[in-house]
């Protein structure tokens, strides 16, 4: 995929403040740092350009380029805490390239680091399924399904329940099949597509023509300590059906 007219670069976002779990995107899953399984992801796809660790720590920047991903830069505090969003990255990694005046890529992918399992060739589809659709959409977002649809799901307003929806208390209205109710969908970090030009041009992220890459693999974005026990015991469960069909 590396032959197409089109050079896609590869970015792995990983601040080193996370709060819920210290040093999460270098702490060991299966053996190596969590934010390496998704830089090896990119590296075995065959698919980028180059491949990018944008980090505000000095520590994690050794860790990503012993695993070969690049260190542009490392991130300033302003775009490296709690609320710093997504789109001051990409807008500061943007405008680092042109001031030094390097050529950007048609498109950047992004990879979450705390989704280190990635299955089926899912970067490999991902960026076939959007480079047939990109002339209608500004970006690609992967998603999967949920479960239970978002309609369903309640918030607390006085410490009573109350519907998503709207401010609407009567929880009978949310006790139908889900069947019953619109599919919904939430971002999982697999690999989300984003048009340089529309970055430059917009300061924004995302257009409002984005088309989903729906994925059904099993994917867990790591956040938490139990997040990370639960994904310990879905890689062995993989293995083991890697091995077993492969005897």
């Amino acid at each position: 995929m590396k032959n197409s007219k089109l050079k896609i670069w590869a970015v792995v976002p990983a601040r080193s403040g996370s709060k819920s779990v210290k040093n999460k995107n270098i702490k060991n899953f299966d053996g190596l740092p969590l934010l390496a399984h998704t830089i090896n992801s990119a590296k075995f796809s065959n698919s980028f350009e180059r491949i990018f660790l944008l980090t505000d720590s000095k520590k994690y920047a050794k860790i990503g380029k012993k695993f070969g991903a690049e260190i542009p830069f490392i991130r300033p505090k302003k775009i490296s805490h709690d609320k710093s969003t997504d789109n001051e990255l990409y807008m500061y990694f943007i405008n680092f390239f042109r001031q030094k005046k390097i050529k950007l890529p048609s498109y950047i992918a992004h990879l979450s680091p705390t989704v280190p399992l990635r299955l089926n060739k899912v970067i490999e589809k991902g960026i076939r399924f959007f480079l047939k659709n990109k002339k209608k959409n500004s970006s690609m977002r992967s998603v999967s399904e949920m479960s239970q649809p978002s309609y369903k799901t309640m918030r607390i307003i006085n410490n009573k329940l109350c519907s998503i929806i709207k401010k609407d208390f009567d929880l009978n209205k949310l006790n139908k099949p889900r069947q019953s109710y619109t599919k919904t969908y939430i971002p999982n970090g697999l690999i989300d597509i984003l048009s340089t030009k529309f970055l430059i041009e917009n300061k924004k992220t995302h257009g409002k023509s984005v088309i989903p890459y729906i994925t059904n693999q099993f994917f867990l974005d790591i956040d938490t300590q139990s997040d990370f026990e639960l994904a310990k015991i879905m890689i062995k469960k993989i293995k083991y059906k890697s091995e077993k069909y492969n005897k």
